[in-house]
C-alpha cells in the first residue's frame, strides 16, 4: 500500500513508486513578487511615459490578487487582464511575463496542461530572445511542470540548460539559489534525497538571511519532505511545523494544505493513524473549499491507506469508493486507478469472494492498459494470477503471473536506464563546460592580439593556464576511471560470493533431499515387511499391524508437513504483509492453547509479558512461539514449570522461553539449529521428533531481522532467548 506526500519536485500521477507531488504556486510566486514589486526596474521605466498604461493596470490587479484568497471570479478578470497585456507587445519581456502569469494561475486552480502550455511557452520564449535571466527565473516552474506530467527527458533537457547557462555567465546570488532551488528539485525526483538536502539547506539558508517569508516556508516543507522519505520521521515533523506555523501567520492559504497532507504521510509512516486522518482531512476541507478535485483525490487516497493500514475496511473502502467517484466525474484516470486499486486491495484483504475481488481488479487492469498507468501494476498483476489460480483458472492465472514478471523486469530495466542516464547527463556537463571554456579562450586571444603584443603575451600565458588545466583534468579523469574500475572489481567480487552462496544453498539442499530419502524409507520398509507378514486370519495380529502402520504414516506425514511449513516459510515475502502485531495478546493466546498439553504432563506454564505492539509478521511470529512453547513442553520433566517471558526495550522487544527439561550438552553448541540434528535430549513421554522445529525458528528469526541464542549460563534445563526489532518493515526494506 502506497501514502501519498505531496512533494516540491513533482506530481507523479498518483504514483506509489513516483509519489505525488504539487507545489507550482511554490516556485513562483517569488518570481510574481519580485515582478510586481519592481524587482525589474528596467521593465517599469520602459512603462513610465504611459504608453502600457493597460498592462501596468493589469499588474497592480495581479499584484493586489496574490495576497488575497483565490475565487473563480478572481482568475477569469486576471486572465483577461494578463492576456491584455500579452497581447500589447508579442516582442517585449512583458509578453515573457504575461505568459508566466497565465501559467501561474492556471497552475493554482490545477489546469495543469494549460499550465504547462504557458509555461513551456514563455520558458521558450526568453531562450530564443537571449533573456537568459529570465530562463533562470523561469526554468524551476518549466521544471517542476515537467516532473508533474512524468515527462522526464524534457526535464532533464532542461537541467542540461541550466548547467550551460551557469557555465556561460556569471549569476548573482538570487540567481545561484534560484538555480540550487531547480538543481534540489531535479536531484529529488532522481531520488538523490541526501543530495537535494543538502542543497535545500543551502537554499535555505540563504533565504532566511534575505527575509523571504514565501520561499523560506516552501524550502522548509521541501526539507521536511526529503527528510520524511528518508526515514526521519520526527525531525520532518518540526520543519513541517516550522513551515506551518509561517504560512498561517502570513495566511498562505495556498500552501496550507499541502503541509497538512505531509503531516498526515508522516504520521501515517509512526503508525499515528488516527492523527495522521486527522491531518488529510483538514488538508481534504482546504482543497474542497478552492474546488481542488486532483487534490482532493489524493487526499481521500492517503485517508483510504490509513483507514486500510489500520484495519478499518469499512471506512478505508467508503473512502476510495469517494474518491473514485469525484476522479470518474473529473476524468481524472490515474485518480479512478488508485481509488479502484483501493477498493480491489480491501475486497482482496478481507476476504471477499474471489469471483467480486476479479470483476474489480479485471476493470482496473483494463483501465491501466488504455490509459498507460504503471503505478501498482505489479501489485494489481500478482493479485490477479493469485485469485485466478485460487478459482482454478489455471489459463488466466499464467497470463497474468508472467505480465507480473514483465512488469518487475520492466521496472528493474527502468531503473538502470535512469542510472545511465544520470552519468551521460554528467559526463556531458563535463565535456560542454570545457567546450565553452575553449571558445571563451579563443575569443580572448583573438580580441587580445587585435589590441597589442603585450596583450598577445598574456593570452599566450593564458592558454599556457588552460593547457595546466586540461592536464590536471585528465589525471582526475583518469584518478574517476580507476575508482570506476576498482567500483566494477569490487561489484564482480560481490556476484561471485552470491554465486558461491547459491551453490552452498544448492549442495544443502540437496543434503536435505537425501536425509528426507533415508527418513521416509525406514517408515515404507515397516510398512512393507508388515504386508509380507500380514495374516488375514489372525485378528489381533491384523490389528496390531495396523497401528504399527498406522504410527509410520503419521510419522512421515509429520516430516513432510514440517519441511512444507520451512519451505513455504522460506519462499514466502513477508514484506508485503507487514502490520502492527498485538505481541503480548499473541503470546497469551498460544500459552492458552498449550495449557492442555502441558497439564498431561503436570507442567504448569508461567507467562510474564509487557504489552507490546510492533510491526511484523503475525502468521511468522505465532510459528515462533509455537515452536518454542512446543518444545519446552516436549522435553520438560513432569512436575516442572515452564517460564515465559516478553519485554520492551527501546527500538526491541524480546522473548524468553525457559524450561526445567534436560537443556543442552556444551559439545552441541554448533548443532542445536541445525536442521535434523540428533541431540542429547529426548521427548521425556514418548513424544515424536523430526529434528526441524530449531531450525525453523533461527530462520524464522532471522528473517524478522532478529535473533536467537540460547542461554549458556542457565544450567536447570534450556533457555531460548529470541530478539526481534521494534518496526520489520524498516529491517526487512533495508535487507531487500
Amino acid at each position: 500500500m502506497f501514502l501519498l506526500p505531496i512533494n516540491d519536485v513533482s506530481v507523479q500521477c498518483l504514483n506509489g513508486r513516483c509519489l505525488g507531488r504539487v507545489v507550482l504556486p511554490l516556485l513562483l510566486l517569488l518570481l510574481l513578487f519580485v515582478f510586481a514589486a519592481c524587482g525589474q526596474d528596467d521593465i517599469y521605466e520602459n512603462l513610465s511615459d504611459g504608453t502600457y498604461e493597460a498592462e501596468i493596470r493589469a499588474l497592480d490587479s495581479l499584484k493586489s490578487v496574490l495576497n488575497q484568497d483565490f475565487s473563480t471570479e478572481n482568475f477569469d478578470q486576471a486572465i483577461f487582464q494578463v492576456k491584455e497585456l500579452t497581447e500589447a507587445d508579442t516582442t517585449s519581456v512583458l509578453y515573457v511575463y504575461g505568459l508566466m502569469y497565465q501559467g501561474w494561475f492556471h497552475s493554482t486552480f490545477q489546469r495543469y496542461d494549460q499550465a504547462r502550455y504557458y509555461f513551456t511557452k514563455g520558458y521558450g520564449e526568453a531562450e530564443q530572445a537571449g533573456l537568459w535571466e529570465l530562463e533562470i527565473e523561469l526554468a524551476p516552474a518549466a521544471l517542476f511542470m515537467y516532473t508533474t506530467l512524468t515527462e522526464l527527458e524534457k526535464a532533464r533537457q532542461l537541467y542540461l540548460r541550466l548547467l550551460n547557462l551557469r557555465a556561460q555567465y556569471s549569476f548573482n546570488m538570487r540567481q545561484e539559489n534560484l538555480f540550487k532551488a531547480a538543481q534540489a528539485m531535479w536531484l529529488q525526483s532522481q531520488n538523490q534525497m541526501a543530495e537535494a538536502l543538502e542543497v535545500y539547506f543551502e537554499v535555505v539558508e540563504w533565504f532566511e538571511n534575505e527575509g523571504d517569508e514565501f520561499y523560506i516556508s516552501s524550502m522548509y516543507n521541501s526539507i521536511g519532505l526529503v527528510l520524511s522519505q528518508t526515514g526521519n520521521y520526527e525531525e520532518a515533523l518540526e520543519w513541517f511545523e516550522k513551515a506551518l506555523e509561517r504560512q498561517y501567520k502570513r495566511q498562505n492559504v495556498e500552501n496550507i494544505d499541502r503541509t497538512l497532507n505531509n503531516m498526515g504521510y508522516v504520521y501515517r509512516r509512526l503508525g499515528d493513524f488516527d492523527r495522521a486522518i486527522m491531518f488529510l482531512n483538514d488538508a481534504k476541507t482546504f482543497n474542497e473549499a478552492r474546488g481542488r478535485n486532483l487534490s482532493v483525490v489524493r487526499n481521500l487516497y492517503n485517508i483510504g491507506q490509513a483507514y486500510a493500514l489500520s484495519e478499518r475496511w469499512d471506512q478505508a473502502l467508503a473512502t476510495f469508493q469517494d474518491g473514485y467517484e469525484i476522479s470518474a466525474a473529473n476524468d481524472l484516470k490515474p485518480g479512478m486507478a488508485f481509488h479502484q486499486f483501493g477498493i480491489a486491495t480491501v475486497s482482496y484483504e478481507t476476504g471477499r469472494p474471489a469471483a467480486e475481488t476479479l470483476v474489480i481488479l479485471n476493470e482496473l487492469a483494463e483501465l491501466m492498459d488504455r490509459h498507460t498507468i504503471r503505478a501498482n501494476a505489479a501489485d494489481v498483476f500478482r493479485m490477479l494470477h493469485e485469485l485466478e489460480e485460487a478459482v482454478g483458472n489455471y489459463e488466466a492465472s499464467l497470463h497474468w503471473y508472467k505480465r507480473y514478471h514483465e512488469q518487475v523486469l520492466l521496472t528493474d530495466a527502468e531503473e538502470r536506464k535512469l542510472a545511465i542516464e544520470n552519468v551521460l547527463i554528467q559526463n556531458q556537463l563535463e565535456r560542454e563546460k570545457a567546450e565553452n571554456a575553449f571558445l571563451r579562450d579563443t575569443l580572448e586571444l583573438k580580441r587580445q592580439a587585435e589590441i597589442s603584443f603585450i596583450l598577445i603575451l598574456l593570452v599566450l600565458l593564458l592558454l599556457i593556464a588552460v593547457a595546466v588545466g586540461f592536464l590536471m583534468y585528465y589525471r582526475y579523469s583518469s584518478n574517476e576511471l580507476q575508482v570506476v574500475n576498482q567500483q566494477l572489481l569490487s561489484q564482480s567480487e560481490s556476484i561471485a560470493s552470491k554465486n558461491k552462496q547459491l551453490q552452498e544453498l544448492a549442495q544443502e539442499r540437496q543434503r536435505l533431499i537425501n536425509v528426507i530419502i533415508h527418513d521416509l524409507r525406514n517408515p515404507l520398509s515397516v510398512i512393507e515387511s508388515l504386508d509380507e507378514l500380514f495374516d488375514p486370519s489372525d485378528a489381533q495380529e491384523a490389528a496390531e499391524m495396523k497401528d504399527i502402520m498406522l504410527q509410520s504414516a503419521q510419522k512421515m506425514r509429520q516430516l513432510v508437513n514440517s519441511l512444507l511449513t520451512i519451505f513455504e516459510a522460506e519462499s514466502a515475502d513477508i514484506s508485503r504483509e507487514l502490520k502492527p502485531v498485538s505481541i503480548h495478546q499473541m503470546l497469551q493466546k498460544i500459552v492458552h492453547e498449550y495449557r492442555l498439553l502441558a497439564d498431561k504432563k503436570n507442567i504448569q506454564i508461567v507467562c510474564e509479558a509487557d504489552e507490546i505492539t510492533a510491526v511484523s509478521h503475525r502468521a511468522t511470529l505465532n510459528s515462533i512461539v509455537t515452536n518454542l512453547l512446543s518444545n519446552a513442553i516436549k522435553y520438560s520433566y513432569p512436575d516442572t514449570t515452564v517460564t515465559v517471558n516478553l519485554r520492551k526495550q527501546s527500538d526491541s522487544w524480546t522473548l524468553r522461553v525457559r524450561d526445567q527439561g534436560q537443556g543442552f550438552l556444551e559439545n552441541e553448541r554448533d548443532k542445536v539449529f541445525s536442521l535434523f540434528a540428533k541431540l542429547s535430549a529426548k521427548p521425556t513421554a514418548g513424544e515424536s521428533s523430526v529434528g526441524v522445529g530449531l531450525y525453523a525458528v533461527k530462520t524464522s528469526t532471522e528473517r524478522l531481522g532478529g535473533s536467537v541464542e540460547i542461554n549458556w549460563a542457565y544450567q536447570d534445563g534450556a533457555e531460548f532467548v529470541c530478539t526481534f526489532p521494534i518496526n520489520t518493515e524498516k529491517t526487512v526494506a533495508h535487507d531487500a
